[in-house]
């Protein structure tokens, strides 16, 4: 890589050289851009501009950090070693001693200094806990049972307003804990009248009457299609349920709400009635049926938002009480603290002279608040759009077709109008297009496949296609490219199908760990002394569905290849752990039948179906404490006992 000129060595120079402009750097997998955010700090300290402790360096999780702590260090020790400069020398030396001062961290880590640098104008208790992900679930776990009981003992016209509108506590935990990590919203909401839903009831009753009298007594091919089957059912419904309450109105109206029923001509007692069936079902779906219930989940959330907003302050009482912290309110702080006092904004400033932010797309709206508010030029404006960054105080690295972190607010918005700012401020948008990771025959393949797929304009919501441009190339006598494996047409069963590319796929991995396969090595590799001959780290395996893990992994494990596996419950995959919590969920709810059954006939017991019948029709009772019939044999007794 190092012997590689990139075809955007311009603007690799620009980031080394320009100190005194802002940049946002886009660069997408393998640029080396966290390489290029390193050699741009060490240019920070060998100018002698700034020094390692005005320096802060921002990265999205503790991992990267280390990382970059690690690489920056060793980028100046390198510098060091190279320098024959007397000057430089001896910034690299001091920038080598005070490493230490030099913030390199989390956004969250940052904001938490911050704060307890400054804990009377964050209005905060200077002991406050932060919170991790985990500690921060756990509080809103406990807040959630302690909020429920609170209801049931002093609130419980919520509760009874909940269940008249068909909602059950149960459903709403998601949303609560949804809620909780958007404190800083004003939910908006109204008061909805509740909808009658009797006459939309009422004509659909009518309809599957009339309706029911085209369906066959003997269906035709023994089968229904799906109209005929929701018209079956709604029938049967109404015989069966007191359509007097709203709840079961809202059931039945449900099974017709949407206005695409599967009809299958020749099943119905003449083409021409199912046609008008359909098409009345339709019209009934549309005008009607759609309509009211709209109406009735307009009435439904209100209520709904009722419950759940008391639980939401409930929430943030807690935290005040106890002083924690979570990540949110670590940054929503530190930026309310900054926007409100300029003097707090100044002397953080003079602290902080250059702020350098990777993996920006995957940032938090409220990080970008706080990145302007320490590098804004105007200490006295609380609006961060209208801030502008002080020349040289920021650099940005980010790749919005990486923003996989969506679901923790990172927003593309956000990062359209940052791009705005830096650029309306003198600053510039920078590409970095080469690719040094992968081979070129991986790239020539990925950009043949998505050119196509993600062809089309940029817009605010979707990163434009770039291609890979790769410079890597491949070794002779390698494997390299892409190789289809293909299953013999006898395999139909989607199981037999999953095995047999499992055998296959751990077949060709032990094909070339024995070393009858080569792979090119990158020079970082090369110098770490890393052979051409396979290694079982060079290998990974990606699924669509993580059910399938076990089958791969099995398939593995009999060449003796060590298996890692990740991205999911794969705990729950392995045959063993699967019964053994059939096992572990008897004991914890030894009323339950069900699981009482399933693990007796399971792994670690294995009675079978016929013994459990015999069982049950001597007199039997499933619970772990009950009694063994006497009249069982005696083999079947100590089956049980």
């Amino acid at each position: 890589m190092n012997n590689i000129v990139p075809p955007d060595y311009k603007e690799r120079d620009k980031i080394e050289k320009e100190l005194d402009k802002n940049f946002l750097v886009e660069a997408g997998a393998g640029s080396g851009k966290t390489s290029s955010l390193v050699k741009r700090m060490v240019s920070l300290i060998i100018s002698g501009k700034y020094k390692a402790r005005e320096i802060a360096a921002i990265t999205f999780t503790r991992k990267a950090a280390a990382e970059l702590k690690e690489r920056f260090q060793n980028a100046l020790e390198e510098a060091y070693r190279q320098t024959k400069d007397p000057k430089m020398s001896e910034r690299l030396s001091q920038a080598l001693l005070e490493l230490d001062q030099c913030f390199l961290g989390t956004i969250h880590s940052f904001c938490g200094g911050l704060l307890r640098e400054r804990p009377v104008e964050a209005g905060l208790d200077p002991g406050f806990k932060e919170l991790d992900d985990i500690q921060n679930r756990d509080l809103v776990e406990k807040t959630w049972d302690s909020y429920l009981v609170e209801v049931k003992l002093y609130r419980w016209e919520l509760m009874d307003n909940l269940n008249k509108a068909g909602v059950s506590p149960e459903d709403l935990k998601s949303s609560f804990t949804a809620m909780t990590g958007y404190l800083d919203v004003d939910f908006i909401f109204t008061k909805v009248e509740k909808p009658d839903l009797s006459p939309a009831l009422n004509k659909l009753i009518l309809l599957a009457e009339k309706a029911g009298e085209h369906i066959p007594d003997n269906p035709v091919e023994n089968r229904l299609d799906d109209l005929q089957q929701k018209i079956k059912k709604s029938l049967r419904y109404r015989s069966y349920f007191d359509l007097t309450s709203d709840i079961h109105k809202v059931k039945l109206l449900s099974m017709f709400e949407k206005s695409s029923h599967k009809v299958i001509q020749k099943l119905w007692n003449s083409r021409e009635s199912a046609k008008e069936i359909q098409r009345e079902f339709n019209l009934l779906a549309d005008g009607v049926i759609a309509p009211v219930l709209k109406k009735w989940k307009e009435y439904c959330h209100y209520h709904i938002m009722e419950f759940l907003l008391p639980g939401i302050e409930y929430f943030k009482k807690i935290k005040e009480r106890q002083s924690y912290l979570n990540f949110q309110d670590l940054l929503k702080k530190t930026a309310d603290m900054l926007k409100v006092y300029p003097e707090v904004r100044e002397y953080f400033q003079g602290k902080y002279r250059c702020l350098l932010i990777d993996e920006f797309q995957d940032t938090d709206p409220i990080q970008s608040e706080v990145m302007f508010y320490l590098t804004g030029s105007d200490t006295a404006e609380k609006d961060w759009n209208k801030l502008f960054p002080k020349p040289g105080s920021l650099f940005v690295v980010g790749d919005p077709k990486q923003s996989i972190y969506r679901f923790r607010r990172a927003d593309i918005d956000t990062y359209n109008l940052v791009k705005k700012i830096i650029c309306a401020s003198g600053g510039e948008i920078l590409n970095l297009t080469t690719n040094f990771r992968s081979l070129q025959s991986i790239g020539d393949f990925c950009n043949s496949v998505f050119i196509t797929l993600l062809a089309g304009e940029e817009n605010p919501y979707q990163a434009l296609f770039s291609p890979v441009n790769t410079v890597r190339r491949e070794e002779e006598h390698t494997e390299y490219g892409i190789r289809f494996i293909e299953i013999d047409d006898r395999y139909a069963k989607k199981a037999d199908i999953i095995e047999e590319d499992a055998r296959l796929t751990a077949g060709y991995i032990k094909h070339a760990l024995d070393g009858h396969v080569k792979l090119s090595r990158t020079p970082e590799e090369i110098l770490k002394g890393v052979t051409q001959k396979p290694r079982p780290r060079d290998f990974l395996i990606i699924l669509r569905y993580k059910e399938m893990m076990e089958c791969y992994a099995r398939a593995l494990e009999k060449y003796g290849i060590p298996v890692t596996m990740a991205g999911g419950s794969s705990l729950t995959q392995n045959k063993e752990i699967y019964e053994l919590n059939k096992v572990l969920r008897t004991v914890e709810d030894p009323d339950d039948k069900v699981y009482l059954a399933a693990a007796l006939r399971g792994l670690f017991f294995g009675i079978s179906d016929n013994d459990l019948f015999k069982f049950k029709k001597a007199g039997g009772n499933f619970h772990i404490y009950s009694a063994v019939p006497d009249c069982l044999d005696e083999t079947a007794k100590g089956l049980f006992s």
